[in-house]
């Protein structure tokens, strides 16, 4: 990042890759536009300030990529994006991990909107979502220690 660049916004996407990027404009924010296929390294080290999944086909795909980013990075909200519609895709994806859903076509402006209010959340430290699963296996293994050590 230059000196001028404040933040790091990764878009993984299945579709064209400057689809949705082109669209957004952010003040001291970088984009960065990956495919699937490069979303592990792109996220390996965590260097990102917020994640959009842009899922135009491959939902699946597009959960098990949340559900690593979730685990990997717990600290970075990620967005899903998805014009498919199947039930339960929404609960699905809030389960992996998910900070906010969006149905496309995307209102661009509420989406951007929505970004600048995460990136401002994250600051504060406050933002935190872990995977669904991993939550409940946490919180039934502290309950589980405590009843064992009688607090």
């Amino acid at each position: 990042m230059d000196e001028k660049t404040i933040g790091k916004i990764l878009v993984i996407t299945d579709g064209k890759k400057e689809e949705l990027s082109g669209r957004l404009s952010f003040k001291d924010i970088k984009i960065e536009v990956h495919s699937f296929s490069e979303a592990n390294d792109a996220i390996q080290d965590c260097q990102v300030d917020l994640i959009l999944l842009d899922c135009t086909v491959d939902v699946d795909e597009g959960l098990k990529i949340l559900k690593k980013n979730k685990t990997n990075c717990p600290i970075i909200p990620n967005i899903f994006l998805t014009d498919v519609n199947l039930e339960g895709i929404v609960l699905r994806a809030f389960r992996a991990g998910d900070r906010d859903f969006f149905r496309k076509p995307v209102n661009i402006y509420e989406l951007q909107n929505t970004v600048e209010g995460l990136l401002s959340a994250k600051k504060s430290c406050r933002e935190k979502r872990f995977p669904f699963i991993k939550t409940i296996t946490q919180t039934y293994t502290l309950a589980s220690s405590k009843h064992a050590t009688g607090s």
